[in-house]
C-alpha cells in the first residue's frame, strides 16, 4: 500500500500540529506551491487536496454540485468512512435535503430573531462579568465568560432548560475540540465519540417530548415539519447537535480571541466607542484574524478541476479557512491586524450554500461582547500566555488568564 505522506514535514491532520496555534507557516508553504496541492495525513490515514488560496477556497465551497458534503465536512470522514449523520445533519447534506433543512431552521437565525434576543444576551454577559469586575481578581476569560454567551444563544434557539446548560456545554466543547486533552471541562477524559453520543441521546429524548409541547423554538419547528415529509427523531437530534456544537464552540473561540486582541491593541478602545459601523468593521477583522473553524471538507463527485488543478472523482478537498484569510492576494498585509480593514471579504463563516447559518447571531454576540467590555472596563490585562486549543477542527485559545480593570463611573 502506498504510504500516506503530507505535503511537507507538517501533518495537518495531527492535533500536535496545532499545539502553538494555527499552522500559518505550513499553510503558507502550501499556498506558495499553488492554491491547491496534494497532501495527506499519516495520523488520519487520509490523502486529500489542501486548498489554501482565498479564490480557490471560495470556488470549492461555491460548487456543491461538484464537491459534496454528504460524506462528512471535517477530516477523518470521506467515502470510505462516511459521517453517520450524512444526509441527516444540515452541514453534512447536499441539495435538495440541505435546502429543505435550511428553510426549516432559517427562522431562528434571521437578523430579526437575533435582534430580538440581543437584550437577553447582553444581560447574560453583564451578569457573567459582574463578579469579576467587582473583585478585580484574575479569572480565565475563555472558561468563565466566552463560552457562556454562545451557550445562552444556542439554548434560546433550541429552547433548552437552564438546568441542563452546564452539562450540554461540556459535551459540546468536547465534540469538536475533543482531540485536546483539556477539552472536557470538569469531566476528565471525555472521548469525542462518547460526548457526541450523549448529546445525540439527549436530543432524541427532547424531540419526543417536543412533539407534544407548544414551544416556539427550533426543535418544535423541526418536529412539526411535514414538507416534503416528517423528520425522524434521529434527523432532529442530528441537527440539534450540529447547531449546539457550532453555536457554542466556534463563537466561544472568536470571543476569546477578541479578548486577547483588545489587550494587545489598546487603540481598539477608541474605535469601540465610535459608531456602529466602526464596531462592525472591527468585528469583521476579529473574525478574519481568529478564523475559529479551521477547515471544511468536501468530496469530489466526479473528475473535475479546481483552480486549474485536476481532481479525481472521490478525492477529498480540504478548505483551510484560516489559510485563505491570510492570503496576500485577497488581503493587504494579511498578517497585520487592522481593525479598520475594508473591504474585508473573509471566509470565517465559509461560503456558498453552506455559509454558516448562525453568522448573524455570531456577529451580534461579538458586537455585544465588544460593546459591553468597552462600556464596563477601562482595560483588559492578560496575566499569562494564552494557551492554544490543540484541535484539527477549531482554532483559538482554551485558557486566557485575565484581569478586567473596571471603568470608573463619571462624576457629574
Amino acid at each position: 500500500m502506498t504510504p500516506v505522506l503530507p505535503f511537507d514535514d507538517t501533518d495537518l491532520g495531527h492535533p500536535d500540529t496545532y499545539t502553538t496555534g494555527p499552522p500559518h507557516q505550513a499553510w503558507a508553504r502550501r499556498r506558495s506551491a499553488g492554491p491547491v496541492v496534494r497532501d495527506g495525513s499519516p495520523a488520519l490515514g487520509q490523502r486529500f487536496w489542501s486548498v489554501t488560496g482565498w479564490s480557490a477556497v471560495r470556488e470549492l465551497l461555491g460548487r456543491p454540485e461538484d464537491f459534496s458534503s454528504r460524506y462528512g465536512m471535517v477530516l477523518g470522514y470521506g467515502p470510505g468512512r462516511p459521517d453517520p449523520a450524512g444526509q441527516q445533519m444540515i452541514s453534512a447534506c447536499d441539495a435538495p435535503r440541505h435546502t429543505q433543512l435550511r428553510a426549516l431552521m432559517h427562522t431562528y437565525f434571521t437578523p430579526r430573531w437575533a435582534r430580538a434576543t440581543s437584550r437577553a444576551l447582553e444581560e447574560a454577559l453583564r451578569t457573567r462579568l459582574a463578579p469579576h469586575l467587582r473583585s478585580g481578581e484574575p479569572f480565565d476569560f475563555a472558561r468563565d465568560v466566552a463560552g457562556h454567551l454562545p451557550m445562552e444563544a444556542a439554548c434560546l434557539i433550541l429552547g433548552l432548560p437552564r438546568h441542563d446548560r452546564d452539562e450540554l456545554y461540556a459535551l459540546a466543547t468536547s465534540t469538536l475540540s475533543g482531540t485536546d486533552p483539556d477539552s472536557a471541562i470538569g469531566r476528565g477524559a471525555l472521548n469525542t465519540m462518547t460526548a457526541h453520543a450523549e448529546l445525540f441521546t439527549y436530543f432524541m429524548r427532547l424531540a419526543r417530548t417536543r412533539r407534544h409541547a407548544d414551544n416556539d423554538d427550533m426543535v418544535r419547528a423541526l418536529v412539526t415539519a411535514t414538507d416534503p415529509e416528517p423528520l425522524t427523531d434521529r434527523d432532529i437530534a442530528a441537527n440539534c447537535v450540529g447547531v449546539l456544537i457550532a453555536a457554542t464552540e466556534t463563537t466561544r473561540l472568536a470571543l476569546t480571541g477578541a479578548c486577547t486582541i483588545l489587550a494587545a491593541h489598546p487603540n481598539l478602545w477608541t474605535l469601540l466607542g465610535g459608531n456602529d459601523e466602526q464596531l462592525r468593521t472591527a468585528g469583521e477583522e476579529i473574525l478574519r484574524w481568529t478564523s475559529p473553524a479551521t477547515h471544511v471538507l468536501r468530496t469530489a463527485t466526479d473528475d473535475t478541476t479546481l483552480a486549474g488543478c485536476r481532481i479525481g472523482g472521490g478525492d477529498l478537498a480540504v478548505a483551510w479557512l484560516g489559510a485563505a484569510n491570510h492570503d496576500a492576494s485577497a488581503f493587504d498585509s494579511p498578517d497585520v491586524f487592522d481593525p479598520a480593514r475594508t473591504p474585508n471579504r473573509h471566509l470565517a463563516f465559509g461560503h456558498g450554500p453552506h455559509h454558516c447559518l448562525g453568522s448573524t447571531i455570531a456577529r451580534i454576540e461579538l458586537a455585544t461582547t465588544l460593546r459591553v467590555l468597552h462600556h464596563e472596563t477601562a482595560a483588559v490585562e492578560i496575566l499569562g500566555p494564552p494557551v492554544p486549543l490543540q484541535s484539527i477542527h477549531t482554532s483559538g485559545f482554551k485558557n486566557v488568564p485575565v484581569r478586567l480593570l473596571a471603568r470608573r463611573p463619571r462624576r457629574v
